[in-house]
């Protein structure tokens, strides 16, 4: 018995579907490489694929249709090709494009609500001077202030950075960089003052 799982992977831009063990399962499905009674178990069916609805149904049509199974845990359905000829009124099918719908216009509205609040951020650090985030590069430090305000200072690992930018532009490589930083024992950015060598 084969059996794929797939965890954090979006299903709103169709990734699920093209990367990791999902996508391999559907190729698999398609393909007709699958053994007789095999299911493809899900917790709902917004976590087959938030995608446009026209595509998301066509993606569970053609599992269904090459004879696999799709359970949903959250209500203990099973979907299959049987089920769906019993179903005289089509109504089975009519919900699972509901759910489809529903499932891609909730991703969409939060896609459109994250990329409005990138886009105020982006506007309040080009006219106030305010950081973006709290990612940056391991020489810079995240600081805050009572207010809340976010600044950004240089920390221990500046000076390295600046020689590395130095000595490369001197013409020496960077195994001969890394040789001499660890000779001096300088300490990689994530050693947080606790040693190790240089890597780059």
């Amino acid at each position: 018995m084969q059996s794929w799982a797939d965890l954090g992977v979006s299903a709103y831009r169709g990734r699920n579907a093209e990367v990791g063990y999902f996508g391999e399962f559907l190729r698999a499905a398609v393909g007709g490489k699958l053994p007789e009674g095999s299911v493809l178990i899900i917790e709902n069916l917004d976590r087959m694929s938030r995608q446009d609805p026209h595509i998301a149904l066509s993606n569970f049509l053609q599992v269904i249709g090459a004879g696999v199974g799709i359970m949903t845990l959250t209500d203990g359905k099973l979907h299959t090709r049987e089920s769906l000829k019993e179903d005289k009124t089509g109504m089975s099918l009519l919900v699972t494009l509901m759910v489809m719908v529903r499932a891609h216009g909730e991703s969409s509205l939060k896609a459109e609500r994250v990329s409005a609040a990138w886009k105020n951020k982006r506007a309040r650090a080009r006219e106030a001077g305010i950081p973006l985030t709290d990612r940056i590069p391991n020489w810079l430090d995240s600081v805050r202030d009572n207010a809340g305000s976010r600044t950004f200072v240089e920390n221990r690992h500046a000076d390295t950075v600046r020689r590395i930018f130095a000595e490369t532009a001197q013409g020496l490589g960077r195994r001969m960089i890394v040789k001499r930083l660890n000779r001096e024992g300088k300490d990689t950015f994530h050693a947080n003052g606790a040693g190790g060598n240089v890597s780059w």
